[in-house]
């Protein structure tokens, strides 16, 4: 068997994704066009797939971008952020409300710091509602797979920066854990079998009977 198939196999039957999700709060009190904040990642690494955001009524562009480390010094580096996706035509449900934001899925490494902008493409706005926090840095909410820590308001794109303050909001995601109970002796040849057949398609393998 080769190793890339072995590679699959283990894969398989050692990991399962467990969904979850952090919210912060959506007690508002200040906005401006988005935010920077840290968040801390535990012994698992965590597929984000989905926000809920603080949004005014409107219809709005999201950006997000992430960083490897602390956003506390690139605040105003376009260079230091990477784009993860951009959502056209988002509807603000106003104050109070989460709006849903369907993301393109990006990975939170385990064990690891990563900064997080989440914003608007409208420069000096009260589109992003957000609350005044107490320090950068300290927790604005926490659970057993990711922390969320006080940040920054930033007015689009890497302009002015104001602190401390707490990013409203929930991020959903996807835990990769450790499978807990072994895959029964019939699911790994089954799920062997279809990952051979997914491989020979992607690799152009004729297929009996083709």
């Amino acid at each position: 068997m080769s190793r890339f198939l072995i590679g699959l196999v283990v894969a398989f039957s050692a990991t399962q994704a467990q969904a979850g999700f952090i919210t912060t709060t959506f007690a508002g009190g200040n906005n401006q066009s988005g935010n920077m904040f840290d968040v801390s990642v535990g012994s698992n690494a965590l597929i984000v797939q989905s926000l809920g955001l603080h949004l005014n009524t409107g219809t709005w562009t999201i950006q997000v971008y992430e960083k490897s480390g602390t956003w506390v010094g690139s605040q105003n580096n376009s260079a230091a952020w990477t784009l993860v996706d951009t959502i056209a035509g988002v509807v603000g449900g106003g104050f109070g409300v989460s709006t849903f934001v369907n993301v393109v899925d990006f990975v939170l490494g385990a064990n690891a710091t990563t900064g997080l902008y989440i914003t608007t493409t409208a420069p000096f706005t009260d589109a992003m509602f957000y609350t005044n926090g107490t320090a950068v840095g300290n927790v604005a909410a926490a659970n057993a797979d990711l922390t969320v820590r006080e940040g920054a308001g930033i007015s689009y794109p890497f302009a002015d920066t104001f602190t401390p303050r707490i990013w409203n909001g929930t991020i959903n995601y996807a835990a990769q854990v450790a499978n807990p109970v072994p895959l029964p002796a019939t699911a790994i040849p089954m799920g062997l079998g279809a990952l051979i057949l997914a491989f020979g398609f992607r690799r152009g393998f004729p297929l009996l009977g083709a």
